[in-house]
């Protein structure tokens, strides 16, 4: 889920009011190669999880789940915890949750498992030293999930083996700051009679080490992380969670109900934490830019005469062409001239003028539609430029759409103003057109009318006249004008 999130979020950076989440209570950590953006989030925490609870733990035990995919049966450790309060869904007076850990050293296994349920637990019990057991006498928060990916969607997850504040990916257990219970010296007494003050951590407070993972050589490097004094610690009133569970939970009740809109939700937060990393990390990221077609070997230039409405102009480069679904708008100065479809075919609305012609392209991943998540940083943040050249023999092209004046049809040009009335098209023209003649082009792109202008009388103020009892074109008609030189194609 989070890699189609990351997915999600880079395709907005390149192209509602809703309860938010107190930026105080929102951990600040360290960035790792393996998770650059540090772990989930606390809305995505709270938005995945099917069930959170206030409880402490009570035994862990190796064990094995059969697996589709990857390894026959999956090592697990099966974390069981004593519930002292749900703080989201409801159950039982314990609550049991699975850990995995993956194996780097097995090529596209990365799974720690084995073929038979046996081999499973016996490598699942070698995990129990590897599992963080310095929160074992704390109370917790625990934010247990549904795995239908991993084929078992009975089981609660905590997700992989690293599951409290020393996990870089998945935070799923937060312990408490002081093993009594308290905000620190309370007697267990006096804590659980104001737990509302409880305090949670919300990262490390010790520089344990950081996994680096080399794709490229398979290996892993441990860096100590940094470390932390008392008042830098980030943590969490109980009562503050609680806040923070309720609006979460309130945004997804104002939605449809849907699994969709929840995972909208989730991704949303993550989205967030993925763009408050690049504006401190890579700013350049949400400056406008101009896209260059040529970094793409493409060409971003047509033909006048090759335009008809819903033409293609040119189609984006890094257009996601596996997502289809997604939506893909336009704006700025020229996006009533153009249109896209996914994924990332600009094509005209009408016959277009030689000129330039430039618009904002922004693309929304289809995962987001639900609870319309666009971050407003992301928007209008790449131009798209299109040229547009007239055929050889073409003296001028304007935009020509008539409109009712008096009992005449007129339209206004770059070369001057055109009209018809009562069986006569009039031409008030700003300059030559000798030896021309002038094209009327409509929607299809097709010549409806062909004025010759050596037909043309014209008075002594210069204004051509042609004889034409059809009336050619009609209030609100979207026309091209072409002036080509008589003879050119």
């Amino acid at each position: 889920m989070r890699y189609l999130m990351l997915m999600a979020v880079l395709a907005i950076l390149v192209a509602c009011s809703k309860p938010e989440l107190r930026e105080d209570v929102v951990p600040v950590l360290p960035v790792n190669d393996l998770y650059p953006y540090g772990p989930d989030t606390l809305g995505k925490r709270i938005a995945d999880a099917k069930i959170i609870v206030r409880g402490i733990l009570d035994r862990v035990e190796a064990a094995s789940i059969p697996l589709s995919g990857g390894p026959d049966h999956l090592s697990v450790l099966r974390f069981t915890f004593d519930v002292h309060e749900y703080l989201k869904g409801t159950g039982g007076n314990q609550v049991t949750a699975l850990a995995y850990k993956y194996d780097y050293g097995v090529d596209e296994r990365p799974l720690v498992g084995a073929a038979s349920a046996s081999e499973a637990v016996a490598k699942a019990a070698e995990l129990l030293e590897y599992r963080d057991k310095r929160w074992d006498d704390h109370e917790g928060i625990v934010f247990l999930n549904r795995n239908t990916k991993l084929g078992d969607p009975q089981h609660f997850w905590l997700g992989p083996l690293k599951v409290t504040v020393a996990s870089e990916s998945s935070q799923s257990w937060l312990p408490a700051a002081h093993p009594d219970g308290g905000s620190g010296g309370a007697t267990s007494r006096q804590a659980q009679g104001s737990a509302q003050g409880q305090l949670f951590l919300m990262e490390d407070p010790t520089p344990n080490l950081v996994e680096t993972f080399d794709q490229a050589t398979q290996t892993i490097t441990l860096a100590p992380a940094r470390a932390h004094t008392a008042a830098q610690m980030q943590t969490i009133t109980l009562e503050h969670m609680k806040q923070q569970i309720s609006a979460v939970s309130a945004e997804i009740a104002a939605g449809d109900g849907s699994e969709a809109f929840r995972y909208c939700v989730a991704a949303k937060y993550e989205g967030d934490a993925v763009i408050a990393h690049y504006r401190v990390n890579n700013p350049e990221l949400f400056s406008i830019r101009v896209h260059d077609p040529s970094e793409y070997g493409a060409n971003a230039t047509t033909t006048s005469t090759d335009i008809a409405a819903r033409t293609v102009l040119y189609n984006v480069p890094y257009a996601n062409e596996n997502e289809p679904y997604d939506r893909e708008w336009l704006e700025g100065e020229h996006s009533h001239l153009l249109g896209v479809d996914a994924p990332g075919a600009i094509y005209a609305l009408r016959p277009l003028p030689a000129g330039k012609y430039r618009v904002f392209f922004n693309h929304q991943n289809h995962i987001y539609f639900p609870c319309n998540y666009y971050p407003e940083i992301a928007r209008n943040r790449v131009i798209i430029e299109l040229g547009v050249t007239a055929p050889a023999g073409t003296l001028a092209e304007s935009f020509f759409d008539p409109y009712a004046s008096s009992t005449a049809v007129v339209g206004a040009t770059t070369v001057g103003t055109i009209s018809w009335q009562s069986g006569r098209v009039t031409a008030d023209l700003t300059r030559s057109v000798t030896g021309h003649v002038l094209d009327f082009i409509d929607l299809k792109g097709a010549t409806t009318l062909s004025l010759i202008v050596a037909d043309a009388t014209e008075d002594d103020a210069g204004a051509l006249t042609w004889t034409a009892p059809t009336q050619p074109w009609r209030a609100g008609d979207k026309l091209m004008l072409r002036v080509r030189k008589n003879g050119a194609p």
